[in-house]
């Protein structure tokens, strides 16, 4: 686990607009209140956890991704949020799992992010790039929605083979070239990080049986 602040360095020192937009209000400081109960049960039951100060909850998330990718292969991973940029960690072993949308559309692989953005998990940084991303306070480029950066990238093309695949032309082709260092500067933003000094990682055998809510809220003394 990791508090949902703003991007530490280097993200934030790169580009001062990073998630500025986001709201610190007694609404968005709730669920972090929740965390020191959540931090004591998951203790209290013998589960690990994580808390990095100077990392990103993504990239802590990214890290033991990659990490389960390298030493379990066979093993399925989830991973349990509504935030898009995962999407760039998927693949046949790697799933998301978003219970906000409806039944039906709620697990999330390659192939609907392919249906549903007509680009690959891999692809996602330099779609985001490209058509921006409000919810990092990413702008994207001017007149580049999502549709056009699909169609841009189709094929499977990534940034750097847009200057030579003469898919720019008129109007997009000044609208990207005129912004393309900040482009690629968005990329990096929004590309997570999956080479992080851990103090766990994922490891081979079953865990415990997860308790039920309810128990660990008497457990917890919270009613």
């Amino acid at each position: 686990m990791c508090p949902a602040a703003p991007g530490p360095p280097p993200r934030q020192g790169s580009d001062g607009e990073y998630k500025a937009n986001r709201v610190v209000d007694e609404a968005a400081l709730k669920p972090l209140r929740a965390i020191p109960h959540v931090q004591q049960a998951l203790t209290g039951y013998g589960i690990g956890w994580i808390e990095i100060d100077t990392a990103e909850a993504d990239d802590v998330i990214a890290t033991l991704v990659a990490a389960t990718r390298d030493r379990l292969p066979e093993r399925r991973v989830w991973i349990m949020s509504g935030d898009r940029d995962f999407y760039q960690l998927l693949d046949e072993q790697v799933r998301a799992l978003n219970t906000v949308m409806k039944r039906g559309r709620r697990h999330i692989g390659p192939a609907e992010v392919v249906d549903r953005y007509g680009v690959t998990p891999d692809q996602w940084p330099d779609f985001c790039a490209l058509k921006g991303d409000s919810a990092d306070n990413i702008p994207g480029v001017r007149g580049i929605g999502p549709s056009t950066a699909a169609k841009l990238l189709s094929g499977g093309l990534h940034l750097e083979q847009l200057p030579t695949s003469a898919r720019l032309t008129g109007a997009k082709k000044a609208a990207v070239t005129g912004s393309w260092q900040q482009v690629l500067a968005w990329r990096d933003l929004i590309r997570m990080r999956t080479n992080l000094d851990l103090p766990l990682y994922p490891a081979g055998g079953a865990t415990r049986e997860l308790p039920k809510p309810a128990d660990v809220i008497e457990k917890l003394g919270l009613w």
